[in-house]
C-alpha cells in the first residue's frame, strides 16, 4: 500500500513524538520535587498549622 519511505517518516514521527512527551513527563516530574513557593509573612502568619515542609519566606523591604 505504501511505499517504504512513507513508512519509516511515520515511524521516525512517532519516535520523536513520543522521544518528545517523554522527556517533558520527565522534566516535570524532576520539578515537582524542587519547586519553592514563596508566602509572604502574613500568610504564614494566617496558616494554623504549618507543614513540616521548606518554607521561603518573601517580602518587601522598605526604607
Amino acid at each position: 500500500m505504501y511505499g517504504r519511505k512513507v513508512k519509516l517518516r511515520f515511524l521516525f514521527v512517532v519516535i520523536i513524538l513520543i522521544t518528545l512527551i517523554l522527556t517533558t513527563f520527565l522534566i516535570l516530574k524532576s520539578l515537582e520535587e524542587n519547586v519553592v513557593y514563596f508566602q509572604s509573612p502574613t500568610e504564614i502568619k494566617s496558616l494554623s498549622e504549618i507543614d513540616k515542609s521548606k518554607i521561603r519566606v518573601g517580602g518587601m523591604v522598605k526604607k
